[in-house]
């Protein structure tokens, strides 16, 4: 089978749903409409294979157990925090 036949289509809805799934916990579940917007964002930027790299890694960092940021951590950054300008 050619690489280039498989084609695969899911909605945005699709993978959250399966993201929730794969969450490990509550501070995962939380973060998983922010992530999916980003990846959203990023899509007509990126290539097939680096949509598909971003997808998987949002999936890895969503079964890690070790993932959620300590408890402390969210009094540090809020959906309005600027980002530095030494940030890539």
């Amino acid at each position: 089978m050619d690489e280039t036949t498989l084609t695969m289509t899911f909605s945005w809805g699709d993978l959250e749903r399966q993201l929730f799934r794969l969450a490990d916990g509550p501070a995962q579940k939380e973060m998983i409409p922010y992530l999916v917007s980003g990846i959203r964002k990023q899509r007509p930027f990126l290539t097939h294979e680096l949509l598909l790299q971003e997808i998987l890694s949002v999936a890895a960092c969503m079964a890690d157990s070790r993932f959620p940021p300590p408890a402390d951590s969210a009094s540090h950054v809020t959906a309005t925090s600027p980002v530095s300008e030494s940030s890539p």
